[in-house]
């Protein structure tokens, strides 16, 4: 079984729903890694409409550099 991407729409959704204090970060992968949100707490709505801006533009890509994918997303939630 294979998992599906997840798709800007979702990740809106997700924003939407984030609280003043709660972290975000968005790292995108396929055959190269992406930071496309580095960590950040959300303080107010311009910050989540900043995200949803940054998030805009993800599409689904080609491989699946997945190693390199997870590292780069760990040290993002380390932050």
């Amino acid at each position: 079984q294979r998992a599906e991407a997840v798709e800007a729409d979702d990740l809106v959704e997700l924003v939407d729903q984030l609280r003043p204090g709660d972290s975000f970060s968005v790292t995108a992968f396929d055959d190269t890694v992406d930071v496309l949100v580095p960590a950040v707490r959300i303080r107010s709505d311009a910050d989540r409409s900043r995200l949803r801006a940054a998030i805009a533009p993800l599409a689904t890509g080609g491989g699946t550099n997945i190693f390199d994918g997870l590292s780069a997303g760990y040290a993002q939630a380390r932050k």
